[in-house]
């Protein structure tokens, strides 16, 4: 559905919003090549890398030590 929705020919100021969150929405979910041809980009022709990494506070990994 949200592949659909970023890939729509946008109508209206309204639906050209709906493309622009639901492209959003797939960026965030690592759904990288419906975004280049939501985006209109060229492929990208080599592998990339996701790094996925969460924020520790330095209280916390003191209290690991």
């Amino acid at each position: 559905m949200l592949a659909e929705l970023a890939l729509s020919f946008s109508e209206n100021e309204n639906t050209e919003l709906i493309k622009k969150y639901a492209t959003r929405a797939l960026a965030i979910f690592g759904e990288n090549e419906i975004v280049r041809q939501a985006i209109n980009r060229r492929p990208i022709v080599c592998k990339g890398v996701r790094i996925l990494c969460m924020a520790v506070s330095y209280t916390h990994l003191r209290a690991h030590e």
